[in-house]
């Protein structure tokens, strides 16, 4: 009779459990919809508006606030998050941990400030945007380092509804500005720059009204607290700055062996392709806290299961890139200029890059819950390495295109590093789960 009651409650359990996921899946899945809709959105009316140049500039604006984002971030929403399970420990005050977190990205943006202002001339494709544009570049990835703590917060906290409220406020208030100023106001790329800089300050600063307002911020500084966010974030900096290299060095390239021009087609590729973000991103956010209770009463069974859920993911990412780049054609028809229609030559090889990218993303949870963070530093550096010599001699050797074939390579030789190191963290029956005892075993 006991057992049954047990075994009941461990039902009941189980069921309000995936529930409350679905819950929270459904929510970030629609507020990813909209965070990627935007650029598509856009792309119908600044195709037609802009020209490839502008659209270039736009591109190296964007990969510009790529760089400077982990330095100014140094991983803050990822250290508060993980602070976040340590809140109820004696001795610990996690609204003040909160608020040296504020602090760190604050001062790092003058560190990044100064830095711009010394190597400002070194930087491809420059030329184009100018000095102020460039200083603005740090304040708006600032912005959104700080509003991305409590972003990020209310994942952990467990209010998707929060979360997806407020980030699709943001998008939309960015598109709204974004189409004013283009076409009316400012027909070039700095009506884009200004409508997400302007949005993206403003949202910073209501994010941190939320922050003193709700999670009562204790604003007191905490060397002991600063020298821990520190500690999270730079071991991550190699590993960011690999990223670095995988995500923006196809376009500084491109600036330099190809154009400016041909980099705006590329940036249209590049926005359509984030389209695989539409599955992986809210899967990625709401797999999570999943993946950390899974790692934590990890068994046989267990492990198992995650296996093939996660095969079963896999799979789904690489048939979407296909799928999207045999309709690709007909899509830059619809949505963008004839002149952008050119994209569809990149699509495939980027929207498979994407792919590989978000299978990674599962797989660095396993890292992320190890704490063994610097691990990705490796992975990241030599995947880096890896697009900046492929970027080189695919250009050269196959034009533009070469660009998006070494993201593709560069994304893969990640994927394939993370999967080995996640593995050999929490060894996964990733290859004898096929033995049909095993998959028997799944059911029992």
């Amino acid at each position: 009779m006991n057992y049954n009651i047990v075994l009941l409650k461990r039902i009941i359990s189980e069921i309000k459990r995936r529930k409350s996921f679905l819950k929270s899946l459904h929510i970030y899945t629609f507020t990813n919809i909209i965070e990627t809709a935007i650029p598509f959105f856009l792309m119908p009316i600044l195709t037609r508006l802009l020209s490839t140049f502008d659209y270039g500039i736009i591109a190296t604006f964007n990969a510009i606030k790529t760089n400077a984002n982990p330095v100014i971030s140094m991983a803050t929403p990822g250290a508060v998050g993980r602070a976040y399970y340590d809140k109820d420990k004696e001795g610990f005050d996690f609204h003040c941990y909160v608020y040296n977190a504020l602090v760190v990205n604050f001062v790092l943006l003058f560190a990044v400030l100064l830095v711009l202002s010394v190597f400002k001339n070194f930087i491809p494709g420059i030329e184009g945007i100018g000095i102020f544009w460039l200083f603005l570049i740090p304040v708006i990835v600032w912005a959104a380092a700080t509003s991305n703590i409590k972003v990020k917060l209310w994942i952990y906290q467990q209010h998707p509804r929060n979360n997806g409220i407020f980030r699709v406020l943001q998008s939309v208030a960015e598109f709204g500005l974004s189409i004013l100023l283009v076409s009316i106001f400012l027909r070039s790329w700095k009506g884009r720059m200004i409508g997400a800089g302007v949005t993206e300050i403003a949202f910073c600063f209501i994010a941190v009204y939320i922050l003193y307002r709700y999670d009562k911020l204790n604003p007191v500084l905490n060397v002991k607290y600063i020298k821990d966010i520190l500690k999270f974030g730079l071991p991550l900096l190699p590993h960011s700055f690999g990223w670095m290299l995988i995500w923006t060095s196809d376009k500084y390239f491109l600036n330099s062996m190809v154009g400016v021009s041909t980099t705006g087609v590329y940036g249209v590729a590049y926005a359509l392709a984030a389209g695989i973000s539409l599955l992986a991103a809210p899967v990625d956010t709401s797999a999570e806290p999943v993946i950390y209770e899974k790692l934590s009463n990890l068994n046989e069974q267990i492990a198992g299961k995650m296996v093939v859920a996660s095969y079963g993911y896999f799979f789904l990412l690489i048939i979407a890139a296909i799928v999207l780049w045999l309709l690709s054609p007909i899509i830059l028809k619809i949505l963008v200029d004839r002149k952008f229609w050119g994209a569809s030559d990149f699509i495939l090889w980027i929207g498979l890059g994407y792919s590989a990218h978000g299978m990674s993303r599962l797989l660095n949870k396993y890292i992320n819950y190890s704490k063994e963070t610097y691990l990705m530093s490796y992975n990241t550096f030599i995947a880096g390495v890896v697009a900046v010599v492929a970027n080189y001699g695919l250009i050269k050797i196959n034009g533009a295109v070469g660009a998006a074939q070494a993201t593709f390579i560069a994304y893969v030789v990640y994927f394939l590093l993370t999967w080995r190191t996640a593995n050999k963290l929490y060894p996964m029956p990733w290859f004898s789960i096929f033995k049909p005892k095993n998959l028997k075993g799944l059911f029992q």
